[in-house]
C-alpha cells in the first residue's frame, strides 16, 4: 500500500473510532472517558480536514510565502499530534483509575 492509500485507512479508523466514542458518549451520558475522547478525537480530524486544505491552497501560494505557509501546515501538524497525545494520556489514566 502506497501513502496515500496508509493515510486513507488511518483516516478511516479515526473517523471509526471518533464514530464509537461518539455513541458510547451518546448512550451513557455518566461515561467521561468517552466523551473527552470523543471530543479530542474530533479536535484532531478537524485539523486533519485543515491540513488538507493548507495542502491543497500551498500549489496556489506564491512562492514567497511557502515558507510561512508551510510553518502554518507545520502548527497545525502539532496541534493535531498535541490533541491525540493529551487523549492517549487520557485513556491511559482513566484505565487505570
Amino acid at each position: 500500500m502506497d501513502d496515500r492509500g496508509r493515510l486513507a485507512v488511518d483516516h478511516v479508523d479515526m473517523c471509526g473510532t471518533t464514530f464509537f466514542y461518539l455513541l458510547r458518549a451518546a448512550i451513557d451520558h455518566d461515561d467521561e472517558r468517552a466523551r473527552v475522547a470523543y471530543e479530542k478525537l474530533r479536535q484532531a480530524m478537524d485539523r486533519v480536514v485543515d491540513f488538507g486544505k493548507q495542502l491543497v491552497a500551498l500549489a496556489d501560494t506564491p512562492p514567497e510565502l511557502r515558507m510561512e505557509a508551510l510553518q502554518n501546515i507545520l502548527q497545525t501538524l502539532d496541534s493535531v499530534s498535541a490533541a491525540l497525545l493529551v487523549l492517549q494520556e487520557h485513556l491511559r489514566s482513566s484505565e487505570v483509575a
